[in-house]
């Protein structure tokens, strides 16, 4: 493409002028940072959850942080302590048998 500048000069764009400048940067590269891969504890517990001693594990622990708590709340009230514990265990019962209730009925609601 040519066009007169105003002082009566031919000049003629190119647009390997742009590709030009944009070619001396190639031969300088960008230093990235390095990507260290670093294992961090959601790592760990997402290959622990997959494992087959994770639901012992988590009802073990469960179930002792429970028992901690009702120690707690008794001041060593061993009434207080068992009854606590009673309640407990009825609800947690009772939470199960509803489980096992709703997932029979699912199952013939399937066939």
């Amino acid at each position: 493409m040519v066009r007169k500048a105003a002082e009566g000069r031919t000049t003629r764009r190119s647009s390997s002028s742009s590709k030009a400048k944009t070619s001396s940067n190639n031969g300088r590269r960008k230093v990235s940072p390095a990507v260290t891969d670093t294992v961090t504890a959601g790592d760990y517990w997402h290959a622990f959850t997959g494992t087959r001693a994770f639901i012992p594990i988590i009802t073990i622990l469960a179930t002792l942080v429970i028992v901690g708590i009702d120690l707690l709340i008794s001041w060593n009230g061993f009434n207080l302590f068992f009854k606590l514990l009673g309640v407990q265990i009825l609800i947690v019962f009772a939470v199960w048998i509803i489980r096992i209730l709703v997932s029979l009925g699912n199952d013939k609601s399937d066939r």
